[in-house]
């Protein structure tokens, strides 16, 4: 009875230290799919970070770019405009010529 009792406590310990064995591998494997998982959140952090600086980036130009294509607009209409009365005075003024040539000419 003694010698199975020693044997008993034996495989127990053995157990034990198995036991111990297993999860401190596990928890390793853990610890380094935690510190794996980390570095991967850091690296997305980080490109979020470079993404959202880059969209400020491009709202700024974007906001830029508007005001220079409205003023542009504002531009090209008032050129526009003194184009046609620059046309107007053209017409006006052949008209003016072709009625003092046909006086001219009498």
């Amino acid at each position: 009875m003694d010698i199975f009792s020693m044997v008993a406590a034996l495989v127990a310990a053995f157990g034990v230290v198995m036991a111990k064995v297993i999860t401190t591998v596990r928890m390793s494997q853990l610890e380094r799919t935690i510190s794996s998982v980390e570095h991967q959140k850091q690296t997305i952090l980080g490109n979020l970070k470079a993404v959202s600086s880059q969209k400020k980036v491009f709202n700024a130009n974007r906001a830029i770019l508007e005001r220079k294509k409205t003023k542009l607009a504002g531009r090209k209409s008032r050129l526009e405009k003194e184009l046609g009365t620059f046309d107007q005075e053209d017409e006006r003024r052949s008209l003016q010529r072709e009625q003092t040539r046909g006086k001219l000419i009498r």
